[in-house]
């Protein structure tokens, strides 16, 4: 059984973001274990996939070894987003149990659910979000699980951080999910698609 994982964009055999995630695996694993999850053999193993095209990569791990997978990437369409109270969740670290999550019905293929924690819009069950209010991006402060797609942008100054709650949603114009597989800008979704519980 392998804890936690990542999942990884590959495009024709380049990780665009491996730095951020051998990075947060080697947090990750100091905070689990107390050690850091030495990576230099994950690394070397990523490198020998040279499939041309757009994959997604997961690296299953404890703290001693590892399991990798890939494969092609389809991208799941949302069209609206349903925000939903929830000041008990909690994800710290990319674990394999996702029970919390999945847990939760939609009968809607193509919506997602934003959290709400203690008053605080956090993330959908797959991405971190970003919020667009005509001049510049948006990200909550306080995400249940800061991704790598979010950390890079953040470093590159694209984003800015801020405590967002439900109310502050009125004045944005439009969400765009992020994660490992989707930068910003690729799946917006207009204010008008948001619903509240």
């Amino acid at each position: 059984m392998y804890p936690v994982f990542e999942s990884i964009q590959v495009i024709d055999g380049y990780y665009p973001l491996l730095d951020f995630h051998v990075a947060r695996m080697k947090c990750t694993s100091k905070a689990l274990w107390g050690e850091i999850f030495n990576t230099d053999i994950l690394v070397n193993e990523l490198n020998q996939f040279q499939q041309k095209g757009l994959y997604k990569c997961k690296v299953y791990y404890s703290l001693y070894k590892h399991r990798i997978e890939f494969s092609a990437y389809e991208r799941k369409e949302i069209h609206s987003l349903n925000v939903i109270k929830k000041d008990e969740i909690d994800y710290p670290f990319k674990f394999t149990d996702r029970s919390m999550f999945e847990n939760i019905d939609l009968f809607d293929p193509h919506s997602e659910l934003l959290f709400c924690k203690n008053g605080l819009i956090t993330d959908t069950r797959y991405s971190n979000i970003a919020c667009w209010n005509g001049f510049e991006w948006h990200t909550p402060e306080t995400p249940l699980l800061p991704g790598c797609r979010r950390a890079s942008l953040l470093e590159k100054g694209v984003l800015i951080v801020k405590n967002i709650s439900m109310n502050d949603l009125a004045s944005y114009q439009k969400i765009s999910l992020i994660n490992g597989m989707l930068n910003l800008g690729e799946m917006e979704i207009d204010m008008d698609q948001v619903l509240f519980e």
